[in-house]
């Protein structure tokens, strides 16, 4: 019995606290669909959707139900993840015949609809996350990549951009943007935006040279054949900077998973335990 009167208890305390997270995801939702939707958009019809809550840690999911669904950080209203489901741009591959169309008729079409070129959309995305995404204008991103995908009929621009060290940070961890944009409207179909900002001032005592070496030393007897001659010559080895117990650590991360501490040499893997 008293374990359940201090549950309700627990639970009764914590609902003020639940309801405030609630209603700042709300406002932060709100004003970032004025920009994604437009301005005379509103609320209406959207629902919390608690089965998606786990698409990002410590997020309110919202759902407009055939429309669009939304994961908004709790406490600071930053939007983290967005999906439209329409309006799409799609610009059919068969006609009413079930012919397949030539590439010629449907780039004319897609040439045709599309009001907004991919350098529009660089430019219109760089403003948004001026305006939505924290602290913008005091890191810097660059556009990592930009192309005009027509996959399966469905024709969109995504764009990717990569956080960089800022002047007088030798290393960031590299937050990715990720924003795919219809052409047509120019309206947002997909929004992924996290933010773990890490900045190091420490200069590296390993070159990338030892760096893949380390983590070679120590992944590689794990690894299939394929996989140890990917990490010892193909791999990417980026230099970044990540949590340490008594601050940010300057760190070399090697395809992607390995972090080798740019200081130490010490290596672990993204992940792991």
């Amino acid at each position: 019995m008293r374990t359940k009167i201090a549950l309700a208890l627990l639970l009764l305390a914590a609902a003020p606290a639940l309801a405030q997270d609630e209603a700042t995801a709300r406002k932060g939702l709100e004003v970032f669909l004025k920009d994604a939707l437009g301005p005379d958009d509103k609320l209406e019809k959207i629902e919390r959707d608690p089965g998606m809550d786990f698409v990002h840690k410590g997020s309110c999911a919202f759902t407009r139900w055939g429309v669009l669904t939304a994961c908004v950080d709790s406490k600071t209203g930053d939007v983290k993840f967005f999906s439209r489901f329409k309006p799409l741009c799609y610009v059919l591959t068969r006609d009413k015949k079930g012919v397949a169309r030539a590439a010629d008729d449907r780039a004319a079409e897609i040439a045709r609809r599309a009001k907004f070129t991919l350098e529009d959309d660089v430019k219109r995305a760089r403003e948004l996350l001026e305006r939505r995404y924290p602290a913008w204008k005091e890191r810097v991103f660059e556009v990592s990549s930009k192309e005009r995908l027509d996959r399966d009929g469905l024709v969109q621009d995504e764009l990717v951009f990569t956080e960089k060290p800022a002047k007088g940070v030798v290393a960031c961890w590299p937050n990715e943007v990720r924003i795919s944009v219809n052409p047509e409207t120019g309206g947002i179909v997909t929004w992924v935006a996290d933010d773990h900002r890490v900045e190091s001032k420490e200069k590296p005592r390993l070159d990338e040279k030892a760096a893949r070496k380390a983590a070679l030393d120590k992944v590689g007897p794990k690894l299939e054949p394929k996989n140890r001659a990917w990490i010892a010559k193909d791999a990417p080895v980026v230099l970044v900077a990540v949590d340490g117990e008594k601050g940010p650590r300057t760190a070399w991360l090697v395809g992607r998973v390995i972090v080798v501490d740019a200081g130490t040499g010490a290596v672990r893997v993204l992940g792991g335990k």
